[in-house]
């Protein structure tokens, strides 16, 4: 019997189905899942996705209970195909389905360039040392092997100037050339992408996934071509993992080590996330063994969890323009002190006693050794996100900051700590962030804070409390990690 899993699409009435059948073929997860649109003359709206996580097969039937977005009548889902046609009941409904494609999502990617920077092509896997499985990869190539069909459009290249005159990209002019140059910019959801490939940021980092930032976040990432470019086998590896991996923030995607921080949260993988051979890891901060045994044992692709998300997540928990980048702020539990420490680390969280009503809040980070002399990694700002800050309110209610832009920072220079020269980082990290005001309004904010590196995970011993003298709501208090 041929694969039966693809992309099949339907409709009963006014309700549109697509449905996704994932049993067999590369890496089957197992799984049916489907959106619901609803067509009202010659508008169409969606209505609601759902999945089935364990389903049962016998031939050509498939079926299973769903989890829905919305209150279903029914929540068993029944798919029987036939050849290229199928027929699937669910929410108490039955749709006769024709098989759209192979693959379970398609997304439209716009790839420009600025003048001088040259797009990555393709990369041969066995090029360099690694697992077995040769192929030459392109991005595209990359995602249909997840069962996500890229459609490239027309490639174009825009001026430099965009960056003003220092040449070097921020992350507000990275969204300015997006609203201008995307063809298929837009206030609303759709699958859609724009990649730009630029010249260079001005914080030094490899790539961007910059739209961050709006009611309609996740349609915009860059890379930065003076960062990775390289004719060498090492510098194309490198850049078809950059491409991939800030694609993938636009497909919901976090790092690997920050899936607990979404919502709902996910389980971390090995050694809290860094021990993942995913696209979406650091591969510097690989565990065990660091860059070397990332690249050995790396399959170029995405982790099983990562694969699910993308075939199977909720419709705007994917699709570009819709739900926030891990869905915004989420509740989390305040960070615990560790039951043990052993890294030898101190990090402290600083601020002023009091703030005037509406002044950003300056928090400042503190990371000394507290025994034997450490290194750490570089990257302490919580812009970063190796750093997370907590704010806990009066209502016992506790949301993560968020920066306003995310930077994915590939290379990690290693900074000594010491009493004498401890490292220190000043961020307005319980103000404003990308999901809105945290705690501008608040009369009193509780702060501590927790940086990650591979090998340990520190968090500040005591919080500190910052509070305003002017005009202000009821006491508050936040936290921060």
């Amino acid at each position: 019997m041929p694969p039966i899993s693809g992309l099949y699409r339907g409709q009963d009435g006014e309700s549109q189905l697509d449905l996704r059948v994932d049993v067999d073929g590369k890496r089957p997860t197992g799984r049916l899942s489907g959106d619901l649109f609803t067509t009202t003359g010659s508008t169409t709206a969606y209505h609601g996705s759902f999945v089935v996580h364990s389903t049962t097969r016998q031939g050509d039937r498939v079926e299973g209970q769903g989890a829905f977005t919305f209150a279903a009548p029914d929540r068993h889902v029944t798919v029987t195909i036939t050849e290229d046609s199928a027929t699937a009941t669910v929410a108490g409904r039955t749709y006769g389905l024709h098989r759209a494609s192979p693959y379970f999502r398609s997304v439209l990617l716009e790839q420009d360039s600025v003048a001088g920077a040259v797009p990555f092509v393709s990369y041969d896997t066995g090029a360099l040392q690694g697992p077995p499985g040769r192929r030459t990869l392109t991005v595209a190539e990359a995602y249909a092997e997840a069962g996500v069909e890229l459609r490239i459009a027309e490639p174009g290249v825009i001026p430099v100037d965009g960056a003003g005159q220092d040449l070097a990209w921020d992350d507000s002019e990275l969204h300015n050339a997006m609203t201008q140059q995307f063809a298929s910019f837009g206030d609303q959801a759709a699958w859609r992408v724009w990649l730009l490939v630029a010249s260079k940021h001005v914080g030094g980092f490899r790539g961007i996934m910059f739209d961050y930032n709006d009611a309609c976040q996740r349609q915009g990432a860059a890379v930065f071509h003076d960062a990775i470019k390289g004719e060498s086998p090492q510098a194309q590896r490198a850049q078809l993992r950059t491409y991939v991996h800030e694609l993938g923030h636009a497909f919901n995607l976090l790092h690997s080590w920050q899936k607990n921080l979404s919502r709902p949260p996910q389980p971390l993988g090995p050694h809290g996330g860094f021990g993942d051979l995913s696209w979406m890891n650091y591969v510097q901060n690989y565990q065990p063994g660091g860059e070397r045994a990332y690249w050995q044992a790396f399959p170029f692709q995405f982790t099983d969890p990562e694969l699910v998300h993308l075939r199977h997540g909720f419709f705007r928990d994917v699709v570009m323009g819709a739900n926030a980048f891990g869905t915004g702020a989420a509740e989390i539990d305040p960070f615990e002190q560790p039951v043990s420490d052993q890294s030898g680390l101190l990090l402290e969280v600083r601020a002023k006693d009091f703030f005037e009503y509406g002044e950003p809040v300056v928090v400042e980070l503190k990371l000394s050794y507290a025994g034997e002399p450490r290194t750490t990694h570089g990257h302490l700002h919580p812009d970063t996100e190796f750093t997370q800050v907590s704010i806990t309110q009066p209502s016992g209610r506790t949301v993560l900051y968020r920066p306003m832009m995310r930077h994915c920072v590939d290379d990690s220079p290693r900074s000594g700590s010491t009493p004498a020269t401890p490292r220190c980082t000043a961020a307005r990290t319980s103000g404003t962030g990308a999901t809105g005001t945290t705690s501008s309004s608040l009369a009193t904010t509780r702060c501590a804070d927790s940086t990650s590196a591979p090998t340990a995970r520190v968090s500040s011993p005591r919080p500190a409390w910052c509070g305003s003298v002017t005009r202000s709501p009821p006491p508050t208090r936040g936290s921060a990690s």
